[in-house]
Formats: structure tokens, sequence, C-alpha cells
């Protein structure tokens, strides 16, 4: 994310579109690098794994 902040010009192409690097967009990046490196986060092995825990 730091790189990102440094180097604007980073294409992040979502279906043609070039999305802004908003406060909200930064703090949900910020808060997925967390998730990513905590040792108590849940983790699914599979998509059905997840989806079975959401109900669907």
């Amino acid at each position: 994310m730091k790189e990102l902040l440094k180097n604007q010009s980073v294409n992040l192409e979502f279906n043609g579109n070039n999305p802004v690097l908003t406060k909200k967009l930064i703090e949900s990046i910020d808060e997925g690098e967390k998730l990513a490196h905590a040792l108590n986060a849940k983790t699914y092995s599979t998509p059905q794994e997840l989806l079975d825990e959401l109900g669907f």
C-alpha cells in the first residue's frame, strides 16, 4: 500500500476504469494487509467453506 501511495501512476484497472485512491479504499487495503498477517484471523480452505460460514 505504501508503494501505491508513493507512485500513484500505478495502474489499478478494473473493467477498464482507473479507481481513485479514496480514503475508504486505502483503509480497506490496509485492513486486508493486517488480516493477511494476523495469526488469529479466520481462514477458509475452499470457497464453499466461506459460503457455508456466510449461510449461503
